[in-house]
């Protein structure tokens, strides 16, 4: 409480007091009204000067700054996250792809050299790749819901992001292993029709 606030409470009760009819105050009774005012000034937070609000004020500047650069970051680092998982996503499916159309590409020019190769094996392989391109067809599209859940504002919208994150990762993961399943594949397929 600052002290013409204080002044002005104490003023009002004496006024208050007079009139009631109170002509005189003993000296005890000052005695006790002054140590009042003693301890509610002692108790008082000290007005603040020119010098400690600029002093807050530069501290609040430098604290917001500080948390805009920490967004900042944080923002570029989570784009760079989304960039990179497409990127990866982006490779997987044309690994898969380039995969499927290299086979199909040899096995047409094996068909016309020598019909009487066994195909099979090759078509295992070609399968393969193309569950490949579809499970990183699938991890687009998850990454796509996850996205759409993370900006939500309940609680369970944030969970069902996470889940589908974390289901497009295994999805992204399933179509590297099938890929390598279909190289091995091939190269059982090659190593059938060698001589």
């Amino acid at each position: 409480m600052n002290s013409k606030l204080l002044i002005e409470v104490n003023r009002k009760a004496l006024q208050d007091a007079e009139a009631q009819g109170l002509t005189s105050v003993s000296t005890k009774t000052l005695h006790g009204i002054f140590d009042g005012i003693e301890q509610q000034l002692a108790n008082a937070p000290e007005e603040p000067n020119a010098i400690v609000l600029e002093k807050f004020r530069s501290d609040l500047a430098g604290s917001l700054a500080y948390q805009e650069h920490v967004n900042s970051w944080n923002l570029e680092g989570f784009k760079q996250v989304i960039a990179l998982g497409q990127s990866t996503l982006r490779s997987v499916m044309l690994i898969n792809g380039g995969a499927a159309v290299a086979v199909l590409a040899f096995l047409g020019n094996l068909v016309t050299k020598s019909p009487a190769v066994p195909l099979l094996p090759f078509a295992k392989s070609m399968q393969a790749f193309i569950v490949g391109v579809f499970l990183a067809a699938v991890a687009y599209g998850l990454t796509y819901l996850s996205q759409l859940f993370y900006g939500g504002s309940k609680p369970w919208h944030q969970r069902t992001g996470l889940v589908l994150h974390v289901l497009t990762v295994v999805v992204a993961a399933g179509s590297m292993l099938v890929f390598l399943l279909g190289a091995r594949l091939a190269y059982l397929g090659f190593v059938a029709i060698a001589p």
